[in-house]
């Protein structure tokens, strides 16, 4: 052998370099074995990953509004009553009209008192007669004081008779004691009245009134003349706060509050029911469509995220407001991704793989009224 080498060193050459392609061919299988094993476990991983749609969401600065339950009313309303007994004698206004301060409603008999109001003039100006008579003997020196002083006392009786006559007879002609409505009438032509009897009954609806309660974690965020709306008749009407209470009602522990707003010629009904709107601060809060909410099992809640583990968060949430185009939530960081399709198949703490699309909620809405989101359930 050595002898064929020594002859021939070429075979020797030859020998090395094919033992070299053997062994960097069977190198070469191996590590593309390898990479081929990598690919396969990573394409297994994805395959077995859930996956889901989502998107990159950014809070946005929006009003977080309140919506209270509650009714129209007017800002004043009065019962007249009669001062003076007598008959009905005529009718002027029916109900249901307009009518202005000091419009005469009601005539009752005047009787006698046109003759009272004569006979106490007459006696008014006998008093005085007398009175001056007095007065002169005095100042002519006679002893005259007590008699003055009587004189003087009979003749103020006779203008207190004289004013309580005239006041009598004025009190046959009821009228109204400020602008608004004849809401509601108590007697008829020839009915009999007394003194203290109900007579008719006026409302002032402008402006008109809606009252609601608000409960005490809200009272706060409140002040007189914030502006706010009146949802009623299929209509919003904008309005400004008039009153707050100070004390809590004893049993629902709320605080009544009252909006007022305009209406001319007493249009708008009272006693209707209402929605009070009040924009009661401004927070950071984001954007959804009511199907992307769960709950979680606690009953939480909140919406599913992904974090940068790529894993699903179950996020509590608080409703801000609502609109057409989706609700507001706020409980979550000033961006989030959020799970948009596919969160009913995926839990919290599970690894997913996310596709991430276009966020096409309006960045510059502004948020309204509160309403009652859709609640989902499904896997948490």
């Amino acid at each position: 052998m050595k002898t064929l080498i020594h002859e021939k060193p070429y075979l020797l050459s030859l020998v090395i370099i094919i033992a070299l392609s053997v062994w960097m061919l069977t190198g070469n299988s191996q590590e593309t074995q390898m990479q081929e094993s990598d690919a396969l476990d990573e394409k297994q991983e994805v395959t077995s990953t859930p996956k889901v749609k989502a998107i990159v969401s950014q809070a946005q600065e929006v009003a977080r509004r309140i919506s209270l339950y509650g009714q129209t009313e007017p800002d004043r309303i009065v019962t007249v009553k009669a001062r003076v007994d007598g008959k009905i004698s005529r009718i002027a206004v029916e109900r249901g009209l307009a009518v202005e301060k000091n419009q005469i409603v009601i005539f009752i008999e005047e009787e006698q008192r046109p003759l009272a109001v004569k006979q106490a003039k007459a006696e008014l100006e006998q008093r005085k007669i007398e009175y001056q008579g007095t007065q002169q003997l005095k100042n002519k020196g006679f002893n005259a004081e007590a008699r003055l002083a009587e004189t003087k006392a009979k003749w103020q009786e006779a203008k207190t008779r004289l004013k309580q006559a005239e006041l009598e007879l004025t009190w046959t002609q009821i009228a109204v004691p400020f602008n608004g409505v004849l809401n509601e009438r108590f007697v008829e032509v020839g009915d009999y009245v007394v003194p203290g009897q109900a007579l008719f009954e006026v409302i002032d609806a402008e402006p008109l009134v809606i009252r609601a309660s608000i409960p005490e974690s809200e009272i706060k965020h409140l002040k007189i003349g914030m502006p706010g709306k009146a949802v009623f008749l299929n209509k919003t009407f904008p309005g400004q706060v008039r009153f707050i209470a100070k004390k809590a009602d004893e049993q629902t522990r709320t605080f009544n509050v009252e909006l007022a707003i305009k209406n001319p010629g007493y249009l708008l009904p009272v006693g209707a029911s209402a929605t009070l709107e009040l924009d009661i601060e401004n927070i950071y809060a984001h954007q959804i469509v009511p199907s992307l909410l769960a709950l979680n099992n606690k009953g939480e809640m909140g919406i599913k995220t992904i974090d940068e583990q790529r894993q699903v968060a179950f996020r509590h949430v608080d409703i801000v407001s609502s609109n057409n185009e989706g609700i507001w939530v706020s409980g979550l960081e000033q961006q989030e991704n959020i799970i948009t399709l596919g969160q009913g198949y995926v839990r919290d703490g599970d690894k997913v793989h996310a596709t991430y699309g276009v966020n096409n909620f309006s960045k510059t809405v502004q948020a309204t009224a509160s309403d009652s989101p859709v609640i989902t359930g499904g896997a948490q």
